[in-house]
């Protein structure tokens, strides 16, 4: 200032501040429009039912590894199987554990999903039970078999049980029968014979009815995953390939001590841990190798793939699914171990 006359600011030197000025909110904005996404930390609400291929999942959150590792994870305890999938249908959860056969259907009906790991396989822990005077499926012509759900994982499986028994589904009726709840309707012979898996199983068992059919008599018939929503293994497959590995970390641990691991996971179930570790002897737990062996793919396909063609298949067979190549868009491409 010179005798109180302000002296003007060059345009140059006015023109690189407003520059500046500029660059700085284009910056502002940017990171309110994309910041939250880089630094905001994802949850994963992931449902789960009761099942000894699913507790290390359990074990793993109660032992603090995905605290740890930074993850934020949630496990919500459903009923049964058809809980869990109806509620990653809807979108209240991002993950889900449950069956392949389940998987083909959802993502066949237009849920985004994908496999991004495989628990287990069922040998005797999926069966059928039957009233005493039943001794084989054969027997059960003209009668009753309960099912968990129609479209499903137990629809499937009774389907391909009597066809290896040389039957088809016309020779029986299905009944909806959830499975825990089969004990009492064969109790009451609302059924003959029904599908099942503990604690309904024992259950049945324990009250006098046998078992006459296993998942281990059709060998990869009832193979258990971990799924995700197909968008968030995209966004987040990082985190979700720490997930999986902190799973199998968790599997190792409950192999050396199955007792430890059903104590150690008791309190969520709210089960019987000895009854629990017993069932550990009924499925086979995958490796972390023997699971990157199935998700492998050899030359066009992939072993898991060719598992899922067989389900796909079915449903498409049955009229309730339109594409018979959906066992092809199961697995997830983002999470590679």
């Amino acid at each position: 200032m010179i005798n109180g006359v302000v002296k003007a600011m060059p345009n140059s030197k006015k023109n690189i501040l407003i520059y500046i000025f500029t660059v700085l909110l284009l910056l502002a904005a940017l990171y309110l429009i994309f910041g939250n996404r880089l630094t905001k930390k994802t949850k994963f609400i992931i449902g789960i039912n009761e099942w000894y291929g699913y507790a290390p999942i359990v074990y793993a959150d109660k032992m603090g590894y995905f605290k740890e590792n930074n993850i934020d994870l949630e496990l919500v305890l459903f009923e049964g199987q058809a809980q869990s999938n109806k509620a990653f249908e809807k979108g209240s959860i991002n993950g889900l554990l449950t069956v392949l056969t389940d998987v083909v259907f959802l993502k066949g009906t237009g849920v985004p999903i994908k496999v991004a790991a495989v628990t287990d396989f069922s040998l005797y822990g999926d069966a059928i039970i039957a009233q005493p005077k039943f001794e084989n499926l054969k027997a059960l012509k003209g009668k009753i078999i309960g099912i968990d759900s129609l479209n499903s994982f137990s629809e499937f499986f009774v389907t391909e049980a009597l066809k290896k028994e040389g039957m088809k589904p016309e020779d029986v009726y299905f009944k909806v029968v959830p499975y825990n709840k089969i004990a009492d309707a064969l109790k009451n012979n609302e059924v003959q014979a029904a599908h099942s898996w503990d604690p309904g199983k024992k259950q049945a068992v324990d009250s006098g009815m046998k078992i006459i059919f296993y998942a281990g008599l059709i060998p990869n018939s009832v193979i258990d995953t971990l799924s995700f929503n197909e968008e968030l293994e995209k966004e987040h497959s990082d985190d979700i390939k720490k997930i999986v590995t902190l799973f199998y970390k968790a599997r190792d641990e409950m192999i050396r001590n199955p007792y430890q691991g059903a104590v150690m996971t008791s309190s969520f179930f709210n089960n019987d841990p000895k009854s629990f570790a017993d069932s550990m002897k009924e499925i086979h737990m995958l490796t972390e190798k023997e699971n990157r062996e199935l998700l492998k793919k050899n030359q066009e396909i992939s072993q898991l793939e060719q598992y899922a063609k067989t389900v796909n298949e079915f449903f498409f067979n049955k009229g309730v699914l339109k594409n018979n190549e959906i066992y092809k868009e199961i697995i997830s491409t983002e999470v590679k171990l």
